[in-house]
């Protein structure tokens, strides 16, 4: 489990390029933070583009874009070899 500072910085970290990315003037992206298990000198911020998420979908007879639901997959290796499966037992 995360501690409560490294979730701070994990925030901090995400408000500021949220903030370079308005400064910068660049509509339509979503501030990302990257490589977490690294130290934190070593994070990557960055920002990806709404769009590259969204697919289309008919909705009331019309397409249109939208995020894709995505559920977790209890099965799927990601899930398994990641802790998530370990702290699903408490949850």
């Amino acid at each position: 489990m995360r501690s409560a500072t490294t979730i701070g910085n994990i925030l901090k970290c995400s408000r500021l390029t949220a903030g370079q990315l308005i400064a910068l003037k660049q509509n339509g992206y979503m501030a990302t933070v990257t490589n977490l298990k690294a130290p934190v000198n070593d994070w990557v911020c960055g920002g990806v583009p709404v769009t590259m998420m969204m697919h289309m979908e008919k909705r009331k007879g019309k397409y249109k874009p939208v995020i894709k639901k995505a559920l977790v997959e209890l099965d799927d290796r990601p899930f398994k070899v990641d802790r998530f499966a370990v702290s699903s037992k408490t949850w």
